[in-house]
This record gives C-alpha cells, sequence and structure tokens, in this order.
C-alpha cells in the first residue's frame, strides 16, 4: 500500500491528537495548570465539534467567568446543547433556572441583560430527563416542581410530588426528607400531620440538614407534632441560625426580644436581627428599627432605625411602611412632610396593612397632606374595620353617626360602637357606656353595663371615662379605697392640662373631703384650663359654703 505524504500528515496529526487526548481532557489538565483561557479554548473547540462534555464545562466557564468574560446568555445555550445531548447535569441546571427564572422580565429588552421568564412546563421536563438518569437532585427538583400550581402545562399533582420525594428518600436524600416534610406540614398528604412533619424534619436535622434544624427548633418550640421543648428548641434554632438560614436569626432575635423561650435579652436579640437583617431579609430589618425606635438596642439610635425602616420600605416590608408614613406625618427623626406620609401609608396600605389603612383613612377625615374626603374615609376605616382594627371599627361609627361620606344611620353607627368597644378600643366603650348611661341612643338605660364599659375605657387611660366613672361611684358611694384609686389617676391628667379631670377632682374635693377652699382652688383652675362648666361649679361651691366648711 502506497501512503502519499499528505496521507502520511494526516495519520501524524490523527496519532498526536490521540496523545494529547480530548478537546475536554486538554481542556481539564489546562485548567489544572491554572491555565484557564487555554482551557476554555479546548472546550470551545469540542463544543462547537458537539462534544456534551464540552459543552457543559464550556457553560460553566461562561457562567462562572473562568477563563472567559462571564456571559449569561451564552452559558445558557451550551448548557442547553448539552442538556440536548444528555448530560444530565445540564438538564438539571436548566429545570432549577425554568423553575425560578433569570432576571427581572422587565429589562427584557436589553440586550446586554440576560433574562429568562419561568416555565414550570420546561423545568418539569428537563428535570424529568435528569430524574430517568438517577440525578437525585433533579428527582427533589421534580417533587417540589409537582407540588406547586404551574398552570395549565404543569397542573399540581401531589400524588407524583409524593413519588418522586418517596424515592429520593429511599436513596437516602435529606433534601427529598425535607421536601416531603414540608410537603406533609401544609396539608396536603392524606393521614399525615405535624407528627410525620417532626419526625422528618428531625430526621433530617440530625443529618446536617440547616433548613431541616430550623424547622426542628420550630416544631420544638411551639410544641407543633411533638412535645414543647425549649431549651431543646433553642440548640436547633443556634444550629440552623450559625448555618446561615435567616427565619432563624429572626427567630431567635424574637425569642429574646420577647422573652418566648428563654429570658429577656435585648443584646443578643439585636444581635441575630442584625445577622438576619444584612444578610437581606425585611422583617430583621423592621424589627431592628423598631428595637432602635423603641430604645431596646445596645446604643438606641432612632437614626438607624429610619435606615433599616427604609431599607425593609424598598423591599415592600409593609410594616416598614407605614412606620415611614407616620415617621414623616409627625416629624419624628425625618422631616415633617405629609405628603410623603400619604405616599407610604398608601403603599402599605396596598400592602395589606392594617394600621396604615386606618391612619390613612384619618387622614381622609381630617385633610392631613390629603384634601378631606370623607368617602374615601370611610371606605379605608371599613377596610381596617374588616380585619377587626378597634379604633377604625370607632371611627366608621362616627362617620355613620354624622352621615358623614357614607348614609346617615344611627343603627349602624351603635353597632360599630359595640364593635370596637368589644375590640378594646377605648373610645368606643366609653360611647357605648355613655349610650347605656343615657338611655338615649337607641339602647335602654343600664347602668350596671354603663358602669362595667366606664371601667374599662377609664382602665385604658380614657380621661373622660375617668371622670364619668368617678360620678357614677360617687353617687352609689364607692368605697374610698377605690375612690382614690381613681382620684391618682385624674391627678396625673389633670397635671397633664385635663380641665375635665381638674373639674372632678375639685368635685371629689367636696363631696368626699368636704374641703369647700381646696374644692374652689380647683374649680377655678379648671376654669384657667378652658372648661367652662367648671364656672357653675365656682358658684354653686361659693353658695354653698360658709367659712370654708361645706354646707
Amino acid at each position: 500500500m502506497i501512503v502519499t505524504e499528505s496521507r502520511l500528515t494526516s495519520l501524524i496529526k490523527s496519532v498526536a491528537k490521540g496523545l494529547r487526548g480530548t478537546s475536554y481532557e486538554r481542556g481539564v489538565r489546562l485548567a489544572a495548570k491554572g491555565k484557564l483561557a487555554d482551557a476554555a479554548a479546548a472546550w470551545q473547540e469540542g463544543a462547537k465539534q458537539n462534544d456534551p462534555q464540552c459543552q457543559m464545562a464550556l457553560a460553566e466557564a461562561l457562567e462562572s467567568g473562568r477563563g472567559v468574560l462571564p456571559n449569561p446568555r451564552s452559558a445558557f445555550r451550551w448548557y442547553q446543547a448539552a442538556a440536548e445531548n444528555g448530560v444530565a447535569r445540564a438538564q438539571a441546571f436548566l429545570a432549577s433556572h425554568y423553575a425560578n427564572g433569570i432576571g427581572d422580565a422587565s429589562a427584557k429588552r436589553q440586550p446586554d441583560v440576560f433574562v429568562l421568564e419561568k416555565n414550570d412546563a420546561q423545568a418539569r421536563r428537563w428535570a424529568s430527563l435528569a430524574a430517568e438518569q438517577g440525578m437525585v437532585e433533579a428527582q427533589v427538583l421534580l417533587g417540589w416542581l409537582y407540588a406547586r400550581d404551574g398552570g395549565p402545562e404543569a397542573p399540581l399533582d401531589i400524588t407524583q410530588s409524593i413519588m418522586w420525594y418517596q424515592r429520593t428518600i429511599d436513596q437516602g436524600s435529606i433534601k427529598g426528607m425535607v421536601g416531603l416534610a414540608n410537603l406533609i406540614a401544609a396539608g396536603s398528604v392524606t393521614g399525615q400531620g405535624p407528627a410525620e412533619a417532626f419526625t422528618l424534619y428531625e430526621q433530617a436535622a440530625r443529618l446536617g440538614d440547616p433548613t431541616a434544624q430550623y424547622y426542628t427548633g420550630l416544631y420544638l418550640l411551639e410544641g407543633i407534632g411533638t412535645a414543647a421543648d425549649q431549651p431543646a428548641a433553642l440548640e436547633w434554632l443556634l444550629k440552623a441560625a450559625e448555618a446561615g438560614i435567616v427565619a432563624a436569626c429572626r427567630t431567635l432575635g424574637i425569642i429574646h426580644r420577647r422573652g418566648r423561650g428563654a429570658p429577656i435579652n435585648f443584646t443578643i436579640a439585636e444581635t441575630w436581627l442584625r445577622r438576619g437583617a444584612v444578610k437581606g431579609d425585611s422583617e430583621c430589618m423592621a424589627l431592628l428599627a423598631d428595637m432602635h425606635m423603641g430604645r431596646q438596642a445596645a446604643v438606641p439610635n432612632p437614626g438607624e432605625a429610619i435606615v433599616w425602616y427604609t431599607a425593609a420600605s424598598e423591599l415592600g416590608h409593609a410594616g416598614a411602611l407605614a412606620a415611614l408614613g407616620l415617621a414623616h406625618q409627625t416629624g419624628k427623626f425625618v422631616p415633617l412632610d405629609p405628603l410623603r406620609a400619604i405616599h407610604f401609608l398608601e403603599k402599605a396600605t396596598q400592602a395589606g396593612h392594617v394600621e396604615a389603612a386606618f391612619h390613612l383613612g384619618i387622614s381622609h377625615l381630617e385633610g392631613r397632606g390629603i384634601p378631606v374626603d370623607y368617602g374615601k374615609a370611610a371606605q379605608l376605616l371599613a377596610k381596617a374595620a374588616e380585619q377587626g382594627h378597634p379604633n377604625a371599627t370607632y371611627n366608621l361609627g362616627v362617620l355613620y353617626f354624622h352621615g358623614h361620606g357614607v348614609a346617615r344611620d344611627q343603627e349602624k353607627a351603635m353597632g360599630y360602637y359595640a364593635r370596637s368597644a368589644e375590640l378594646g378600643s377605648p373610645s368606643g366603650q366609653f360611647r357605648l357606656a355613655h349610650a347605656l348611661a343615657t338611655g338615649q341612643e337607641l339602647l335602654p338605660a343600664d347602668p350596671e353595663k354603663a358602669l362595667y364599659w366606664f371601667t374599662l375605657a377609664a382602665e385604658q387611660g380614657h380621661v373622660p371615662a375617668q371622670v364619668n366613672l368617678v360620678r357614677m361611684l360617687t353617687s352609689r358611694q364607692a368605697p374610698l379605697e377605690e375612690l382614690e384609686r381613681w382620684r391618682t389617676r385624674l391627678q396625673e391628667a389633670a397635671s397633664h392640662g385635663m380641665a375635665i379631670a381638674m373639674t372632678v377632682l375639685a368635685e371629689m374635693k367636696w363631696n368626699i373631703d368636704r374641703d369647700a377652699p381646696a374644692a374652689i382652688e380647683m374649680a377655678r383652675a379648671a376654669i384657667d384650663l378652658g372648661d367652662p362648666q367648671a364656672e357653675q361649679l365656682v358658684a354653686y361651691f361659693e353658695a354653698r359654703s360658709f367659712s370654708g366648711i361645706v354646707r
């Protein structure tokens, strides 16, 4: 056989190439020597020749920027090529990224930004291919995907979810245990409940899974599916927090701040909440801000509180938005800015914050930073009242009583007053008590019930309720000890300029102490504080006293 020169050259090159190995192997050797750019070039050569291993290696290099400039778009293209050539890891990669999406859909038209929209159908397709090749991670992902409703092309299928999770558990998968436990905890597995969920969480926790450690701690703390064991709960939560589970940091912060499961320790609470906050948890940010605002931090700093409220608000935290709105409404630690206050309160209300809806309603009612609009006020107060806000319920009653923003309806008004009283509103309790005391507002007179509601309102510091309560108790000749207790409360109110409190103190001096000069002096002080009825009281006292003695 005659070998031509060109044929010989080809054979020599083929032998040399064989000695050097495949493009993938050459890339691996070059990468091991730190020649990352040369490695990427070798893999690119093989990838173009449809070598699955090279396609996978090149995709990983492009994703991480090892030896080449990072290029998520090109990386995804090569992952897809490798996946289509049957590489299970590439299939799992596509499944994960279709499940979660990449980037913000609003930036899709920007040529330099790679965006991949969530697509559960594609996620299930690729996860199934990898799972059938025995890739446990893909099987766990498939279990998770079947447990959520991905639309008409990827409907919820709990049976498939359980099957895939169980298959991974049979192979010893910790993530599979956690996935099935989550499914049971959500009430999605017939015949299994908190006890079975706890068993799986604890098993995975003992095998070192941080998420399972968090849930094990939580279940032990709350006594869910097992007997409560606070010391053990703290141990598991600490392990999870140290492993970086933000929810565990948050829970430890709450425990030590509120003394729930451990003694109150603001220093420890602040430490854990700060850890969660710097990891981007909006709830930790808001709670840390609350600590600074409430002087519970080691070095209380309202300015830092505003910083954390702002950071949390940018993540959409409703409570932080409400806090900023109220801060700007009062000018407390931030510039007084009614318009900005309305902006934050509206966003918080849209996010479902009940307190924000109440304050926004009051803003519309009183024209704080926005024109007076009784109709809008009624809508917002009704929204908050539906969620059980006591003061919103009371103020909605006021609107119905006067017919502001709604059709006048005294029966509805009284219903809202009664409901707000039951919810704990001192104003509602006072209004209901007043109606029961007089018997003139759709309700029959009932002095005993009136006394009950006046007492509840008075205990909450409602001064008009304290006034009426003392007058009722005096007329009933209540024990002196009880009257003295309320006298102390009224003295505090009077010291803050409450004229009506000073008036009743004058009445007590007259009726209980029988001290005419002191009674007259107090009544005159009430006049100075602005109670016009005190003038009649002075005249009454002067007409009925002789040489300082009550006649």
